[in-house]
């Protein structure tokens, strides 16, 4: 629509140049303002100029206000000196000026802005920053642009992406690393750092180094074998070795485990000390169908003072050494079983037993006094275990019941006959299982089970009993 006012339009552009630093961001714009009746105005005028992207409609882009003097109706105008036009304004695409005059509406139809002649000429600019264009773009890495362009190509675990509203070219591996370098297939000519640790050549610092033979080193810049680590390596898994063997080394290159895997030994461990530099454990599996597994341990004069034989006389195991101390108890026992036949009472630690006359190898408890028959006292009570015990499986030296023969052990004792003190010499009493202290020693010959090594003054309880059969 018109406004009372008529606008007579002309517009001098200046010619632009290439370099944004040279060019004033002002458009001198001069007009012809008439009313609505075609007079000539004189006097001032409220103006505002807006630029559009669009003939109509649309939100202005750029926009200033001037208060204008006008005379006989001419005027001019710096569009830009209130509020800079940006560069950006004009991009190539058609672009629309308005005018707004005092509080009348904006005035139609709006107006396309247009370049003067010799602006065309910006569109190959023959200078840029006052040298020649050819100057700036000549070659890049010995490559000269074709048409003036030089085109980037993706290589190999290369990718390349434009953004041109983002004004920006993204080059990025596309490995498949995860935030790393992938170094594929390649020779390096200098050292890597993973992680802060080298992988050298040259031993320095390094994390792990390779040697010209192809030993490596972890922790140690100088490997001396096909994997020398200088530290402590976790395995969490199973250790494969296909070889001879495993040698191990003290702190001061003494050799102090080897394992080895061979034909002539068979699997076997040889532990040294790394003092004397002597032998001092051996143990071996063992190489053929026949043999048993052998554990030999010597002393510092290279003698073998104890000796662990899992195949000795025919599958039978032994062990040879010159002292056997027994931490476990304090007296030798053997296996029997024990008949219940001519007693109700049911076997128990600490009960004396005699020979089973109808049962060879086996033992009854005893129901007399002064039986010659005695045979000991089982053992275990009062918190004594046999040291030793001794049966031969599958025949009749063997049973469910130690026996002490010989030894200490609690036994069951009745003071009733008589009370019990240390040295006397004890028999079977009447009550079942039980002993008591010798009373007539003419009929206790063949009978006594031992002597007593603590007192019972009377009733029954536990005498601690030197087994000594006489």
């Amino acid at each position: 629509m018109r406004s009372k006012h008529w606008l007579l339009w002309a517009l001098i552009f200046g010619a632009f140049c290439l370099s944004y630093a040279q060019i004033p961001q002002l458009i001198n714009y001069q007009g012809t303002l008439k009313d609505a009746g075609g007079n000539p105005i004189t006097g001032d005028k409220s103006i505002e100029f807006r630029i559009y992207n669009t003939e109509t409609g649309g939100t202005a882009i750029w926009s200033e206000s001037h208060l204008v003097g006008i005379f006989n109706g001419n005027f001019s105008v710096l569009l830009g000196s209130t509020t800079k036009i940006p560069f950006d304004v004009f991009d190539g695409n058609d672009k629309f000026l308005a005018m707004k005059v005092d509080t009348d509406p904006e005035m139609t139809p709006r107006k396309r802005l247009v370049s003067v002649g010799y602006a065309f000429r910006a569109y190959n600019a023959d200078k840029v920053d006052g040298s020649d264009a050819s100057t700036f773009v000549h070659k890049v890495d010995g490559v000269s642009p074709g048409n003036g362009n030089i085109d980037l190509v993706a290589g190999s675990n290369v990718t390349i992406t434009p953004d041109a509203s983002g004004h920006k070219i993204t080059i990025a591996a596309s490995g498949t690393g995860s935030g790393g370098d992938d170094l594929g297939n390649h020779t390096a000519t200098q050292n890597i750092k993973l992680n802060g640790h080298w992988l050298s050549n040259d031993g320095g610092n390094e994390g792990v180094a390779v040697s010209n033979n192809g030993n490596v080193g972890i922790g140690i810049s100088n490997p001396e074998t096909r994997l020398h680590v200088d530290g402590v390596a976790q395995i969490d898994g199973m250790l494969s070795v296909n070889g001879v063997g495993i040698s191990m080394k003290t702190n001061s290159g003494f050799q102090s485990v080897n394992l080895f895997s061979q034909w002539v030994e068979g699997a076997s461990i040889f532990l040294t000390n790394p003092t004397a530099n002597k032998l001092g454990v051996y143990l071996s599996s063992g190489i053929y169908s026949t043999d048993g597994g052998k554990v030999e341990v010597f002393n510092t004069s290279d003698e073998k003072t104890v000796i662990l034989d899992g195949n000795y006389d025919n599958g039978k195991g032994r062990v040879i050494t010159d002292v056997l101390e027994i931490t476990g108890g304090s007296d030798l026992s053997e296996q029997f079983e024990v008949t219940t036949d001519y007693s109700d009472t049911e076997p128990a630690p600490g009960m004396v037993v005699c020979i089973d006359p109808d049962a060879p190898g086996q033992l009854i408890l005893s129901t007399k006094a002064y039986d010659p028959t005695v045979a000991g006292i089982i053992s275990g009570a009062g918190d004594v275990a046999p040291g030793m015990l001794m049966r031969q499986a599958g025949s009749l030296a063997t049973g469910a019941y130690p026996v002490a023969l010989t030894g200490r052990v609690y036994c069951l004792a009745d003071a009733s006959p008589a009370p019990i003190k240390p040295g006397d010499l004890l028999t079977t009493a009447e009550m079942p299982g039980y002993a008591m202290k010798v009373i007539d020693h003419s009929i206790a010959q063949g009978a006594i089970l031992g002597k007593a090594m603590s007192s019972l003054k009377q009733g029954q309880g536990l005498v601690l009993v030197l087994v000594s059969l006489q």
